[in-house]
C-alpha cells in the first residue's frame, strides 16, 4: 500500500487519541455526578483520566506508528517509474538472450 494510505490512518488515529486530552485541557465546568453506588465523583476527575489512558494508549501508538512510516520513507530508494521498467525490459532481454549463449557455447 502506498503511504499516504497509511498517513491517512494514522491521522484519524491521532484525532481520535487527542480528543479525550483537549476535552479536559478546554472543558472547565466541574460538576459532581453521583453514580449508582452513592458514590459523588468530579468530572473533571473523569475527564482526566480518560485523557491519561489516551495519552499512554492511542497517542503512543500513533507516535511509534509515525516513527516507523517516516524511517520506512527515509529507508527506500526513491525510483521511477521508467526506471522500473527499463531494469524489468533488460531482464526480459537476458532471459532472451541466455538460451541462445548456452546453445552457442
Amino acid at each position: 500500500m502506498p503511504k499516504p494510505y497509511y498517513a491517512q490512518a494514522l491521522l484519524l488515529y491521532a484525532v481520535i487519541g487527542l480528543t479525550p486530552v483537549l476535552t479536559f485541557l478546554v472543558d472547565g465546568s466541574n460538576p459532581q455526578v453521583t453514580d449508582a453506588a452513592g458514590v459523588v465523583w468530579h468530572t473533571r476527575s473523569i475527564a482526566g483520566a480518560g485523557a491519561t489512558v489516551s495519552i499512554y494508549t492511542m497517542l503512543l501508538a500513533v507516535a511509534l506508528s509515525a516513527a516507523k512510516l517516516f524511517q520506512a520513507a527515509a529507508d527506500s530508494p526513491v525510483a521511477s517509474v521508467e526506471e522500473d521498467m527499463n531494469l524489468s525490459s533488460d531482464r526480459l532481454r537476458g532471459s532472451r538472450e541466455s538460451p541462445q549463449r548456452t546453445a552457442a557455447s
